[in-house]
């Protein structure tokens, strides 16, 4: 059987991490089901490595950006795509199905950020997508989130039956390792001068808290006088200029460090050698930074009523990532309570082998090959 797996909404620098994880999780389905062929769509500029003796892959002009290239290529190009390539089934993980396929289809849903009020979405888009996801969803034999909330969502707002969402748990990537104290040293010399940091691991723009972060940096700064800093593992979004233009005038900004363009094994080391990961974003679908963090033992704070609260319960601190001197207080507490910190860093660990067994490597012939087989 030929299993389409529709990933051309990706490029290699829009959502690395996510198309990371997609790609290595896919690999692993087709390595453990050789019997099948598995067809990736991708789009033209996509570069992550695809590899495998039943895999191949599909590079097509996918269109996205405009509602009615959207309609084309749900209607046109991607059934003609899968016709082509006589595929049986389809796992699209973008969200969106194809209408016109004729074959059955299994959706992963990466995130619902059409349905906050705080959307970076503009307002005629997020009811397009809002009007074309529903339709998707009601088709797919199967319906695969990251977290137990979306699902919750998914089920109350689009009345989509219990027992066609699943949850579907992602380790982090086996390179997400705790450092020892030797091995930490030549990280943070390359990034801070061998001074400790505070890490920052996310898209940056203005859906993330990115500015309230930098005010409680400040408060702890000038609380504590001390030389930490903190590190951005990745540049400023390209249409987030009033971050960029803040950054001028910030007083700290000398101790603020943009890391550039990663490797995913250079990010695991960034990652193992902070003192430790502060992510202020109330809304994360896909909870892939904390469980890389976790996975690294060190210490993590992120917002109160986030998607860390369901992945990793008391081996977080939670801060009102709204209020600045509740983000700062939470920061100083790791700070000053070496004790609490070291707990925490024991509890990370423990979470994330945990989290790692219970990720379910039959999910693709349990939840899929079981219904259109």
């Amino acid at each position: 059987m030929i299993i389409a797996v529709n990933i051309s909404f990706l490029t290699s620098s829009h959502a690395a991490e996510y198309s990371r994880l997609l790609v290595g999780m896919m690999s692993r389905v087709a390595s453990r089901h050789t019997e099948h062929s598995f067809v990736f769509i991708v789009n033209k500029d996509f570069r992550i490595p695809i590899t495998g003796s039943n895999i191949q892959y599909i590079k097509a002009e996918a269109g996205y950006s405009r509602a009615w290239r959207w309609k084309w290529w749900t209607a046109i190009s991607l059934p003609s795509i899968l016709k082509k390539a006589g595929a049986s089934v389809l796992l699209s993980a973008s969200g969106y199905g194809c209408p016109k396929s004729g074959i059955p289809e299994a959706i992963l849903l990466p995130t619902l950020e059409h349905l906050h009020k705080e959307s970076l979405y503009t307002r005629s888009k997020a009811a397009f997508v809002d009007k074309n996801l529903f339709a998707s969803l009601s088709r797919a034999v199967s319906l695969f989130v990251f977290i137990q909330r979306s699902a919750a969502v998914v089920h109350s707002y689009y009345q989509i039956p219990t027992e066609n969402i699943h949850t579907i748990p992602i380790p982090a990537h086996a390179c997400f390792q705790p450092l020892a104290y030797a091995d930490r040293q030549p990280v943070k010399e390359r990034y801070t001068g061998g001074t400790e940091y505070l890490l920052y691991n996310g898209p940056v723009h203005a859906g993330k808290n990115i500015i309230n972060l930098l005010k409680a940096f400040s408060v702890f700064k000038k609380r504590q006088k001390t030389s930490m800093k903190l590190v951005f593992a990745k540049n400023p979004e390209a249409d987030y200029s009033s971050f960029t233009e803040s950054l001028k005038t910030y007083v700290y900004r000398n101790d603020i460090v943009f890391a550039g363009e990663l490797t995913t094994e250079e990010r695991a080391a960034l990652t193992g050698a902070a003192y430790a990961l502060v992510y202020p974003a109330i809304r994360e679908d896909i909870p892939v930074y904390f469980s890389e963090a976790l996975q690294c033992g060190i210490p993590v704070i992120v917002a109160r009523g986030s998607a860390a609260e369901e992945v990793a319960g008391e081996a977080c601190l939670y801060a009102n990532t709204t209020e600045i001197n509740d983000m700062a207080e939470k920061i100083m507490l790791l700070y000053k309570d070496e004790n609490r910190r070291s707990a925490l860093v024991m509890q990370s660990q423990d979470l994330a082998i945990q989290y790692a067994a219970n990720f379910e490597e039959n999910w693709f012939e349990k939840y899929i090959l079981r219904k259109v087989i």
